[in-house]
């Protein structure tokens, strides 16, 4: 049908000083969209990229039931994707400078104050992501956490 309706959800764009990169989860193509144009920027292949541990576990699930979520975050030197299934999810980090990736099953934030759980993270600028830290049954004040991410 001609009116189908996509929700464009934060996590499929992030805000620069002269545009906006939007990530197409369904084509793994990254875009960057200026008021005059639109280019292509990067295109992944990240079944290549997994390790093979993660293409074929012990228990025979290969990589035809995983897909890429919404999240795409563009930093100055770095991408950071969400790769995953319903059973296992797996962060991606692609390095721009040599189109190289990184792959793990869990990216820790070792800045985390004691006993505190890590809600949703935020992108706010190439350099920064925001982490929104959970509230606790005394405290339901909403508590940030300002990432930098190095150049």
């Amino acid at each position: 049908p001609d009116n189908i309706f996509e929700a464009i959800y934060p996590h499929y764009y992030n805000l620069h000083a002269d545009g906006i990169s939007y990530y197409d989860r369904y084509d793994n193509r990254l875009y960057f969209v200026t008021p005059d144009s639109a280019y292509l920027k990067y295109t992944f292949n990240l079944d290549m990229a997994l390790p093979k541990r993660v293409k074929k576990d012990g228990d025979g699930i290969d990589l035809q039931g995983f897909f890429m979520l919404a999240t795409c975050y563009d930093f100055a030197n770095y991408l950071l994707l969400y790769y995953s299934s319903t059973e296992r999810f797996y962060q991606v980090l692609f390095n721009k400078s040599d189109s190289t990736y990184k792959v793990t099953a869990n990216i820790t934030n070792d800045l985390l104050p004691p006993n505190t759980i890590q809600v949703s993270e935020h992108y706010l600028d190439e350099h920064t992501l925001i982490v929104e830290l959970g509230a606790t049954e005394e405290d339901y004040n909403l508590h940030l956490q300002i990432l930098h991410i190095k150049e």
